[in-house]
């Protein structure tokens, strides 16, 4: 009950001194009666945690326990330090300033009568008599307020605060100090028994791998394949104990890896087609998660090759649906039609150059190029993933236009005068452009053409026969008359390469030339 109400109760001043000394004594025990119940609490809190933080500690540091052990640990371990603390140190804290029930005055009267054993019952009865004196008569009140003055006299000078003794609680350090003190010299040391597993514990949602006496090197520098390709896994062991067999796993299956020197080991994967997942298994230490990336391979899986030969050939074009060396006139453009799979571009590479194919649509590229001399060229498909691998190497030879061919004799009935007839023979390997005839009189600067001989074009050997007349090409006695035969081909690129017979006279003998020789006959 509160003193102010005592006070308007009670008017007789002294008898109410009296009393409202004891109901502060009683106050303060109270406050007393609850630091005693804080310290011990936090010696009892300390202690407790202690225990328990060494425990799950150790607990943690030998087992290397899983993700959602430790969780469990942590959330345990939590919930029970936070109730803990309630109960131990925030309810008494909370008493102590007057927040929430705290004990009775008669509660706090049988403690300090425990106590006090002079004291007895009367504190006890002095406080039940004075908060029960309005169910008494004025004659019976008169009588109570009397004995209650000299039991309050009485009891005033007790010392209640020695009630509560604080060293009570000196007994449950002994329960305290040890594991404090084995926290203690840990930290100092073996830091790492402490700090390593309080931090997996605390991040319980990471994995940490337990350290062995070996250690296991992924020597891949990347973990990326190229489509249907091998991927091998190369792993290096290094510690003086370590375990004879080494597993890869992927897709819930072990694969054993071969060893290659004492300490090194691998594994083929064979023609890879899609991504997987990878650990290494070794002994006790299982590897971090390492996902293979597939790369889609640039593929050139078939080709076109069109040759549009040169027009003066008369050649029609052909088509080849499949690549390979290649034999073509000079001149002829080639056209490749390339048909690709995961190809962002394709690559010409020549002796001196290298050259792009244009892309036509997703999966098309096409390349000309007119060939005019012996070449070796190569096709290189890449994508934004992978750079050409594999280089396919061709070579294209050129026949080249040949120079034709011209063979003249000659037949003159009469070897003095008379028409001189020519018989010939022409050559080509594609035909022919012109035969012509030229000549010069001895008193001509330069040749002349004469005539141009009808032939066939397209007739690549073939004899032709011209017969001239020296009269028909004003020569007269005496004169002289240089010739020769030009004949060219078709190789309109070339200008229609010529080809000649030498250089031959006819003299036309004079009128003392005739008589000498009719002299010497004779």
């Amino acid at each position: 009950m509160p003193k102010d109400n005592v006070k308007k109760e009670n008017p007789d001043c002294c008898m109410q001194n009296n009393f409202d000394i004891i109901i502060t004594k009683l106050d303060a025990f109270i406050r007393r009666y609850y630091k005693n119940r804080l310290i011990k609490g936090l010696i009892v809190f300390l202690t407790v945690f202690s225990v328990l933080f060494l425990f799950i500690d150790s607990l943690e540091f030998f087992a290397w326990m899983s993700t959602s052990v430790r969780r469990v640990l942590f959330f345990s371990f939590l919930t029970f330090i936070i109730v803990l603390f309630i109960f131990q140190i925030l309810i008494p804290l909370l008493k102590i300033v007057k927040i929430g029930k705290t004990i009775t005055y008669e509660d706090a009267a049988r403690l300090i009568g425990k106590h006090f054993p002079e004291v007895d019952d009367k504190l006890l009865n002095v406080i039940q008599l004075k908060f029960n004196e309005n169910t008494f008569t004025e004659e019976e009140i008169e009588l109570l307020k009397a004995s209650i003055d000299q039991k309050s006299m009485e009891i005033k000078p007790l010392p209640f605060f020695k009630a509560v003794d604080y060293k009570h609680n000196l007994k449950y350090l002994k329960y305290f100090i040890p594991p404090f003190l084995i926290i203690l010299l840990l930290t100092i040391i073996y830091p790492s028994f402490i700090t390593e597993p309080s931090v997996r514990i605390v991040k319980f949602n990471e994995k940490f791998k337990k350290p062995l006496p070996y250690t296991l090197k992924i020597l891949n520098k990347n973990f990326k394949v190229i489509q249907h390709e091998d991927f091998t896994v190369y792993v290096e062991l290094e510690g003086d104990e370590v375990p004879r067999e080494i597993y890869v796993i992927s897709g819930g299956l072990k694969y054993r890896m071969y060893p290659t020197s004492k300490y090194k080991y691998q594994y083929t994967f064979k023609d890879v087609n899609k991504s997987f997942n990878i650990n290494i298994l070794a002994g006790d230490y299982i590897s971090d998660l390492h996902r293979v990336t597939v790369l889609p391979k640039p593929v050139i899986y078939s080709f076109d090759i069109i040759l549009k030969y040169p027009a003066y050939l008369n050649k029609k074009n052909d088509k080849i649906h499949e690549i390979s060396d290649l034999v073509v006139p000079e001149g002829t453009t080639v056209e490749w039609r390339i048909y690709t799979k995961d190809v962002s571009k394709v690559i010409f590479i020549l002796q001196d150059r290298v050259n792009k194919a244009e892309k036509i649509n997703h999966n098309t590229f096409i390349k000309r190029m007119r060939i005019l001399n012996d070449i070796k060229y190569g096709v290189l498909a890449s994508n934004d993933k992978v750079k050409g691998t594999d280089t396919l190497f061709y070579t294209i030879k050129v026949i080249k236009d040949k120079y034709p061919g011209i063979v003249v004799s000659s037949y003159k009935p009469d070897r003095f005068t008379g028409p001189v007839l020519f018989n010939g023979k022409i050559t080509d390997d594609y035909g022919f452009h012109s035969l012509s005839f030229f000549a010069k009189k001895s008193n001509e600067n330069s040749f002349r053409k004469i005539e141009q001989l009808k032939i066939e074009k397209d007739i690549n050997e073939q004899y032709f026969n011209y017969l001239i007349n020296p009269e028909d090409l004003g020569l007269n006695r005496g004169d002289q008359l240089k010739y020769f035969f030009e004949v060219r081909d078709n190789d309109a690129p070339h200008n229609f390469k010529p080809a000649r017979t030498a250089v031959n006279v006819l003299k036309i003998p004079s009128e003392n030339d005739l008589e000498r020789i009719s002299d010497s006959t004779y």
